[in-house]
Parts: structure tokens; sequence; C-alpha cells
């Protein structure tokens, strides 16, 4: 009779184990569902405790510790762009370059940061450019090389229309050429 009770309870407790077990799996996928994925390790990791060697349990554990990963590379992606566009909202293309790499490391595949860069180096191209110009018309306008300078400032212009300064050495340039 000891025996059979024995037997009965370690059937009670194999099934109250097993119903722990389902609760905490049951719990922890709930939790996940809802990207509640710290919840969701606790719950897994309190299923792996009651049954220690349950595969299904580790690969839980494994997908959440993913999707932890996940999210915190998100933060990090979205915290480096973020940086990268006020950087470059204020020309610091040093600054934006390293910010937009930084991001890549986190999303290799978004196109949006390779994009970025590339403006970036279209801008800095264009900003060395338009100084070798701006250069090279300075010389023209003291060599009395009118012409060339207005061609020279000219172009100089289509690179930043709105270049104040590019703008006042055309104006003088063309009183000069009306004055001769």
């Amino acid at each position: 009779i000891d025996q059979i009770g024995r037997e009965r309870q370690e059937i009670a407790k194999t099934e109250q184990l097993d119903r722990d077990f389902n609760q905490a799996m049951q719990t922890g996928s709930s939790f996940a569902q809802q990207k509640d994925y710290m919840q969701a390790l606790a719950s897994y990791q309190k299923a792996l405790g009651l049954k220690p060697d349950n595969k299904l349990a580790t690969d839980k554990i494994a997908e959440v510790n993913q999707a932890i990963v996940a999210v915190e590379n998100d933060k990090k992606y979205l915290q480096a762009i973020q940086l990268a566009d006020q950087a470059l909202a204020t020309n610091d293309f040093e600054k934006a370059k390293m910010q937009y790499k930084e991001a890549i490391k986190f999303k290799a595949t978004e196109t949006y940061p390779k994009n970025k860069l590339a403006e970036i180096s279209v801008a800095e191209a264009n900003e060395l450019k338009f100084e070798g110009l701006l250069s090279q018309g300075a010389k023209e306008f003291s060599d009395a090389a009118y012409d060339n300078a207005l061609t020279t400032y000219n172009e100089a212009l289509s690179i930043k229309p709105q270049n104040q300064e590019v703008q006042k050495r055309i104006a003088d340039i063309q009183n000069i050429k009306k004055q001769q």
C-alpha cells in the first residue's frame, strides 16, 4: 500500500511539474507575442529550470535572445541615423559619414545610410570642385582675364547657385566689362 501511495505521489508530482512547465511555456509565448522579451525570457528560463533538458524551452530562450539583440540593434541603428542626419544638416560631413557607417554595422542591408554616404561623397566632390573654381576664378580675375573668370565663376555658381560671394564676383566682372 505504501508503494502504491508513493507511486501516486510521484505521478502527481510529475503531472504538477508538467502543468507548471506548460504554464511557464505558455506565459513565455504570450510575452513573446507582445514583444515583452525580458518577461518571455524569464518564463522560458523558469520552464527550463523545471525541465533542464527540454529542447523546446532551450530553443525558445535562443529565439528570445535573438529578438532582444535585434531590438537593441534597431535602437543603435536609429540612434546612429539620427546623429548622422543631424550632422549632415549642419554639413559636418565627417561626423555624418562616421555615424552612417556605424548604422550600417547594425543593419548592413539598409539602403538609407548607403545612399546618404553616396550623397556625401557627391557633396564633398562638389565642394572640392567649387573651391577649385573659386581659386581659379580669383587668379583669372587678378590676371585681368575677365572672360575666363566670368566663365569660371558661372561654373562655380552652377554648383552653389545661392553663393553670394560668387554672385558678387560675377557682378563685379560685368561692371568692369561695361566700363571697358
